[in-house]
């Protein structure tokens, strides 16, 4: 689910949410959480997030989808944990679906069990190869139900 399509406005929100203006975290989670109310009233989850690299990591400063993700726990009074680690990397910026698809194989483990319901938070899903990659490392942990929850979803194109 996500609370916005990834359109012109929306792709400046979050380009600037990435770039520097973490401050964003809060609004943003206010709306992640107002549109998963909508989608999933009354459920609760442990929530985790799209692990970055290491290196992406120290470059940025923070993790803008951990960010999130701690805000959304916190308005829904749910655990937040990292669950998930990279195991290998790299920009996924201008790639296709399949090549989005070919990079993420393989890239994400669980760091540990895993809870039966877990709340999965990025900041854009563009092809869904991510969100996919953390789903099917997620459910070879023990996860039974994972959902996904964004900021914004790229549209698919006819």
């Amino acid at each position: 689910m996500a609370a916005f399509p990834y359109e012109d406005a929306t792709r400046e929100l979050i380009l600037a949410f990435k770039h520097g203006h973490d401050m964003l975290a809060g609004p943003l989670a206010r709306k992640l959480y107002a549109a998963l109310q909508g989608a999933a009233p009354g459920q609760a989850f442990c929530v985790t997030y799209v692990p970055m690299t290491p290196w992406r990591l120290l470059a940025r400063g923070y993790n803008q989808a951990a960010l999130l993700a701690r805000g959304l726990a916190a308005l829904a009074g749910w655990p937040c944990r990292s669950l998930l680690a990279r195991t290998v990397g790299g920009s996924q910026r201008g790639l296709g679906r399949s090549s989005r698809k070919a990079r993420v194989a393989g890239a994400f483990r669980a760091k540990t069990t895993v809870p039966p319901r877990v709340l999965l938070v990025d900041d854009v899903v563009t092809t869904g190869a991510t969100a996919a990659a953390c789903t099917r490392a997620l459910r070879r942990a023990g996860a039974r139900e994972v959902w996904v929850a964004c900021v914004a979803r790229a549209q698919k194109r006819g």
